[in-house]
This record gives structure tokens, C-alpha cells and sequence, in this order.
């Protein structure tokens, strides 16, 4: 049966809507997913899962980043080994003493922060990962970094929700809201209305359209990343 109302709608089911159902669901409120394509569609599986510490700035964005890598061992006990996480640790690569100079200091930097992450010489690099060139000067080293199958993460957590009492709409793209004294009274779809108090926005490089339908301005831009997809080598 189709619901006509919803303690809460997300909108979006990408990784972060998946997780935001999961963790209402934990606090008693039963949540309405709404996708327009299919689960993990967008950036969430055109992406490298990676739980990369060392490409955070110091300050508030590193401090989320280590709360958000902190907790995926908690995730791991919850939802399971299925989320294929692994913490090999990881690199980033050095070339020439200006690189290695600027380095040195995001590294000071990243470390007063709170981050574990040390600069080591090309040939302990190359220790690490053989298949480096020779022209790799140094890099920098951080044995928090790992790795998680986004795919995996996002449908464990909509598998979680849903046995815990969220609901998900595939297919159903939101045209619109019914506002009433400056609140959120309901979404509009192509296919229905539904009743809702509150609603979140996880619609990622979208959530600026979204947000234009309730007649707000969010300074989200999408940026095109780019990615080399191999044959599967050995580690």
C-alpha cells in the first residue's frame, strides 16, 4: 500500500538519504524514501568509496571526516561485513620539492588537527606499493585511510531502514511542495501528494533543483570528478 503521509520524506536515495532513513528509524521515526531513478544511482555509484582522511583541509571539514571514519567500525557490527570496508591506509604522492615542501606543512597542519598521517622517502613508498615510478620523491602516509563499496554501503543501509519500518518510493520524482505559513505541509510527485511535517533534502548534486521547487537559493554546484575504472589486478 502506498502511504499518504510520512513522519518525515527524504528525498534522494543515495548514500546519504540511505544512511539519513537509517538513523531515523533508530530514534522511532519511520521515514519516507523518494528516488526519481534507482537507489545509488548518482554520485553515490559513480565513485571511488573512498574514506580518505588526507585530502581533508584542518579545521571543521578534517573533523568530520574522522568522526565519519570513526564510526564505520560501529557500521561494520550493524550492518554487517557485506559493506566490504577495508583499511589498507593510504598515500599521496609526492613528485617535487615544491609539492614536498607545501606538504610538509599540510601535514603539520593536518596533524595538529587530530589526523595520524606521516611523510615518508620514495623508497619506503615504493615498500608500499611497487608499481610506483621511480619519479615519486616522497609521500605522505595515513594508516586511517580505507575503503568501503558504495553500492554495498548504501543498499545495507535501506535494507536496515526498511526492516525497521521506512518506506521507499522508486521512480517517483518530486515536482513540488504544498507550503502553508512558511512550513512544509506536503510533497508533490508525479504520481501523488503526501502529507509530511518535515522533509530532507539528500538529492546531492541536485539538492539545489530540490531546493528551488521550495523556493530556496542553495549554493550547491556540481563538479564533474574524474575516475579511471581498471580490469581487476591484485592489491
Amino acid at each position: 500500500m502506498v502511504p499518504k503521509t510520512a513522519d518525515a520524506v527524504i528525498i534522494g536515495a543515495g548514500v546519504i538519504g540511505a544512511s539519513i532513513a537509517y538513523h531515523l528509524t533508530r530514534h522511532g521515526i519511520r521515514s519516507l524514501v523518494l528516488e526519481k531513478s534507482d537507489p545509488a544511482a548518482g554520485s553515490s555509484g559513480a565513485c571511488d568509496g573512498l574514506v580518505f582522511m588526507q585530502s581533508k583541509k584542518p579545521g571543521l571539514h578534517l573533523k568530520l571526516a574522522l568522526e565519519s571514519r570513526r564510526r564505520f567500525e560501529g557500521l561494520v557490527a550493524t550492518l554487517g561485513k557485506s559493506i566490504e570496508f577495508k583499511n589498507p591506509g593510504g598515500m599521496c604522492l609526492i613528485e617535487s620539492e615544491a609539492e614536498l615542501a607545501a606538504m610538509r606543512l599540510f601535514v603539520a597542519e593536518q596533524r595538529t588537527s587530530g589526523l595520524d598521517v606521516d611523510l615518508i622517502d620514495g623508497d619506503e613508498a615504493r615498500r608500499r606499493e611497487p608499481c610506483l615510478s621511480e619519479k615519486v620523491i616522497a609521500a605522505t602516509y595515513s594508516a586511517l585511510d580505507s575503503q568501503v563499496n558504495p553500492y554495498a554501503l548504501t543498499f545495507a543501509f535501506l535494507r536496515a531502514a526498511k526492516s525497521a519500518g521506512a518506506r521507499m518510493l522508486i521512480g517517483e520524482k518530486v515536482r513540488g511542495f504544498e507550503v502553508i505559513g512558511g512550513r512544509i505541509r506536503a510533497v508533490i510527485t508525479d504520481n501523488r501528494k503526501i502529507g509530511t511535517p518535515l522533509v530532507i533534502n539528500a538529492a546531492g548534486a541536485l539538492a539545489a533543483e530540490v531546493g528551488r521547487l521550495a523556493g530556496l537559493a542553495i549554493p550547491i554546484k556540481p563538479r564533474r570528478g574524474q575516475i579511471v575504472v581498471t580490469a581487476s589486478i591484485a592489491p
